[in-house]
């Protein structure tokens, strides 16, 4: 008896050789297509001169670079789609936090329309990172501090602000990384 996971193979495997002849008899007919719309703009005379041959040539010449080119574009989308920087941040931000996690505290994921927020929690300690494809925002709460946007904390200075403000994603982590491990008296670390 086959397992279920099997099964769903086999599955993919018949749906894909169908797809991939639906695919081929397409082009197929797109080439003659092609090749007849040429043989209609030339004169009935010298039509009856050219072999049909001839006329699929051309219009394989003609269908296959439009072909190429649309399978680059669905091939860039998908390369594209496989680089997703969400996916990067949510590796990296996992990677980075896992000091935390070692330290106790219980990590949340969600996902939104294209932002991952994470969230930390220990006792009262609690640090939320939200991550969208434009912004990082951080959220903390410490044992002696209420719960704020990190930049509105009172540990942090000017200085320390306006570094973050103008900061990459990546080294606005890093910054908050550093700033939870110098308190780590405040996040029970």
């Amino acid at each position: 008896m086959k397992s279920k996971k099997d099964r769903k193979e086999t599955g993919c495997n018949w749906k894909n050789a169908l797809l991939d002849g639906l695919v081929e008899v397409g082009i197929v007919w797109l080439i003659i297509i092609a090749g007849l719309g040429i043989g209609f703009l030339l004169p009935r005379e010298s039509l009856e001169d050219i072999p049909f041959e001839l006329l699929m040539l051309v219009g394989g010449m003609i269908v296959f670079p439009i072909v190429g080119i649309i399978c680059y574009l669905v091939k860039r989308k998908k390369d594209k789609q496989a680089n997703d920087p969400m996916v990067y941040y949510y590796e990296y931000v996992v990677r980075q936090f896992q000091f935390l996690v070692d330290h106790g505290y219980t990590c949340q994921f969600r996902q939104k329309h294209m932002e991952n927020e994470f969230v930390y929690e220990l006792g009262e300690c609690y640090v939320q990172v939200s991550v969208n494809d434009r912004n990082l925002e951080c959220v903390i709460q410490g044992k002696t501090l209420v719960r704020t946007n990190i930049t509105q904390s009172r540990l942090v200075d000017e200085n320390w602000k306006q570094r973050f403000y103008i900061a990459h994603k990546t080294d606005k982590i890093q910054m908050i990384v550093c700033f939870l491990k110098e308190n780590t008296g405040e996040f029970l670390l």
